[in-house]
């Protein structure tokens, strides 16, 4: 029987073309044309939900962060060429990205839909979870700095201070790899519980789930408290 289930399949060349090279069952299997179609459809879709969304924020970008929204927006789509083998882990890098970048919105929304038709049910809702508290952190933070600046040109102070936090966390690589000053920072930096516990669930094997979701939580908390101390302040200024 399992010899039989590793045979390929015996279809004429015509189909071979229409068919998923994962429905193939050989291992040295080249990329079906339906592949080809299917993800250059992504790429546009990606590129093309995420120049939305950046049209949309452009006057708030300046300098040095419109060029940082596009490089990480096109990192960000060029990770979904990954994202049948690794649908959880390309979910999270571009939901990561899409803090920061406007252009990397369209990624994380097709990698998210991807993971949701490929991942199991646990890991989707841990992931979920972690991705909404820390959405909610960083829309608290955003409101907190714009509420007192009240100007365009806040946009810059509300992208750096993220990016540099993401910087320093073991976003790109585990953390056992990094060296110097930038492993000193991680370590307490409260973005590597998350990221690391996000890992964990995409390998199976959950990890200081609970302590992702407090460090999560207690960053919401607190910039809550930045937010709605930044909303008075708005208000006292007229």
């Amino acid at each position: 029987m399992d010899e039989q289930a590793e045979q390929p399949l015996n279809v004429p060349r015509w189909q071979r073309l229409v068919l998923p090279s994962s429905m193939l069952a050989e291992p040295s299997a080249r990329r079906s044309v339906r592949d080809w179609v299917v993800d250059l459809a992504m790429f546009a879709l990606a590129l093309g939900i995420g120049a939305v969304v950046l049209t949309e924020t452009w006057s708030n970008h300046h300098g040095a962060t419109a060029a940082i929204d596009i490089a990480l927006g096109s990192l960000a789509a060029l990770s979904l060429w990954w994202r049948r083998k690794r649908p959880a882990e390309v979910a999270v890098f571009c939901g990561v990205l899409s803090l920061v970048s406007g252009l990397a919105n369209g990624a994380a929304a097709v990698a998210f839909f991807n993971a949701a038709i490929r991942t199991s049910g646990r890991t989707l809702v841990g992931l979920i979870g972690l991705a909404l508290v820390v959405n909610v952190a960083a829309f608290l933070f955003a409101a907190g700095v714009m509420t007192r600046l009240r100007t365009l040109q806040a946009a810059p102070a509300m992208q750096l201070p993220l990016f540099m936090i993401l910087m320093t966390a073991p976003v790109y690589v585990p953390r056992n790899l990094l060296e110097g000053w930038i492993s000193s920072v991680a370590k307490v930096n409260p973005m590597t519980a998350i990221v690391e516990s996000g890992r964990s669930l995409m390998a199976g094997d959950p990890f200081h789930v609970l302590l992702a979701f407090a460090a999560a939580a207690g960053l919401a908390a607190l910039l809550s408290m930045f937010a709605l101390r930044g909303l008075r302040k708005a208000e006292a200024a007229g």
